[in-house]
């Protein structure tokens, strides 16, 4: 951190002018839950490579990813494993929510560093519970933070249940600001998104799903990406498909739209 700091911040450290969101720590306290203790102050780690001893709090990620200069910080969390019994997924949930208050206390006594906002998303959690995964929506949109993140999916459960919980939270969050499904976003992902597409327009058996994949994808390699984003399909979804759906090959009329809608209905 100190090093970073030294350079002018993490943008002028890597030499990137773009936005930049950092994780809190919350994913490596699940994926190196050998090495840690939850406790409610915060998270001890043992280090796996000279055994030493550090605490994460609510407190201090924040801190270090305002020091850094992020412009979007993730709050501390706890993702939990599939399966989960439902009793410490509640308790889980709780001081995941306290920590959430802790992480905005925080906030509310940063400054923004390095010339540019800086901003924190709050993560919902809850497993593959339901109704924890609603109470987390309803508890995390009312802190009215400038976005949102849906955590603790693709840890090991079926794909159906991922896209059932996504669609669950995405109900109770604002549509009116950004939504970030943490650790999800896979070719696979990509290609099941384009067939789902296809699938509301009806079209789902001529393959379009195949076409529109590879336009999104030559849009993003002309736009200098390395991945491609929802943005990309949404761009190219009208060029690819409407002419898919009329009865007679020169009929224009209405075809976009019937895009433009399954775009919505789908994509958000």
């Amino acid at each position: 951190v100190d090093i970073i700091n030294k350079a002018g911040g993490l943008h002028k450290f890597i030499n990137w002018d773009k936005p930049i969101l950092t994780d809190s720590g919350g994913y490596q306290v699940f994926s190196l839950s050998n090495n840690v203790k939850i406790k409610s102050e915060g998270v001890y780690f043992s280090s796996h490579i000279d055994g030493s001893k550090h605490l994460f709090t609510p407190e201090s990620v924040i801190k270090s990813q305002n020091s850094i200069g992020s412009d979007i910080m993730m709050v501390l969390d706890e993702c939990l494993p599939y399966p989960c019994e439902y009793s410490y997924a509640k308790s889980s949930l709780d001081l995941t929510h306290d920590w959430l208050d802790r992480s905005i206390e925080e906030l509310n006594k940063t400054k923004d560093l390095y010339g540019h906002r800086q901003f924190m998303f709050p993560i919902v959690q809850g497993g593959t519970f339901k109704d924890l995964r609603i109470k987390s929506s309803e508890y995390v949109a009312a802190k009215d933070l400038p976005g949102n993140a849906i955590g603790g999916l693709s840890v090991g459960e079926p794909k159906e249940i991922i896209y059932e919980n996504v669609d669950l939270v995405c109900s109770y969050l604002p549509k009116d600001k950004p939504r970030y499904l943490m650790g999800v976003g896979t070719p696979e992902n990509i290609l099941e998104l384009c067939a789902e597409i296809c699938i509301e327009l009806g079209s789902d058996g001529l393959r379009g799903e195949l076409t529109l994949l590879r336009a999104a994808r030559a849009l993003a390699a002309y736009r200098n990406s390395k991945k491609i984003l929802k943005t990309h399909i949404k761009n190219v979804a009208s060029m690819c498909l409407s002419h898919r759906l009329r009865r007679d090959p020169l009929d224009e009329t209405g075809t976009s739209s019937r895009v433009e809608r399954a775009l919505n209905t789908v994509c958000g």
